[in-house]
């Protein structure tokens, strides 16, 4: 059993030969779970409730290409669980299991603190599929869809976060990202970014967006501008970069 806060990630990665740039698309018990690539991993966050036991999951895969649609399904009985070996599936490859313990955020006088800064180590436990981490003073988004998975405490009403974030622009083919903002599969917020500089976005997410997966927020950001500096004849670099994160600040308010 775990504690408030808790999370689960189980990551992995499809088996087989297939076209890196194939799509993915991964169901957890028939919601939406994430997307990616062929050649990405991607991620399934469980969030747990006090005293919870893990749960169990049914994951369901979908592989799109131009020739067909393909359907993989498995089940993972309470992955994680103390005393349990982990044993992927035989349609996974390279699966490891996650566990988070701790919130960031920590009480104060007025609420709740915290933040996470993309340049050091600590950070890469929140971070899910579409991410680069440089252990630098920045992370790169670099795909579609990148996402954070953060414990939170459980009596938060309310909750506010700003992200210090840098566009990839490349004019004249890149002049601006545009970023939308999923936080616990709700669309709270979007973004045109077309300054070359440093810039902090702000979004608040309710108490009933919070509602909506008790002890954890899942951030997705969605960018479909993401492109790749070797495709526009910049180096070698294949990944599709959007956005350079530095730090993100959360206070919440208590209820």
């Amino acid at each position: 059993m775990v504690e408030s806060g808790s999370l689960i990630s189980i990551e992995g990665r499809l088996a087989g030969a297939h076209d890196p740039d194939d799509t993915v698309i991964v169901f957890r018990d028939g919601v939406f779970a994430g997307m990616s690539t062929a050649a990405a991993k991607f991620g399934i966050p469980l969030s747990l409730a006090p005293g919870q036991e893990s749960p169990e999951a049914i994951v369901r895969v979908f592989l799109l290409n131009q020739q067909n649609t393909t359907a993989q399904e498995f089940t993972y009985p309470q992955p994680c669980t103390p005393g349990w070996l982990f044993a992927p599936p035989a349609n996974w490859r390279g699966t490891n299991c996650q566990y988070i313990a701790d919130t960031p955020l920590q009480m104060t006088a007025d609420g709740y603190r915290g933040a996470l800064d993309f340049g050091l180590i600590d950070t890469q436990q929140f971070m899910g599929p579409g991410w680069a981490f440089e252990a630098s003073n920045v992370s790169w988004a670099t795909s579609y869809q990148s996402v954070l998975n953060i414990p939170l405490p459980l009596d938060l009403s309310r909750l506010q976060l700003t992200a210090r974030v840098k566009p990839f622009l490349a004019p004249p083919e890149r002049i601006a990202q545009n970023v939308y903002l999923l936080a616990n599969g709700e669309q709270l917020a979007s973004w045109r970014l077309d300054s070359d500089e440093m810039t902090d976005i702000t979004w608040h997410v309710p108490a009933a967006v919070l509602g909506k997966n008790p002890g954890t927020l899942q951030l997705k950001f969605l960018t479909p501008d993401s492109i790749s500096p070797q495709s526009l004849g910049q180096g070698d670099d294949l990944r599709k970069l959007s956005l350079a994160v530095a730090r993100l600040e959360l206070f919440g308010e208590k209820e």
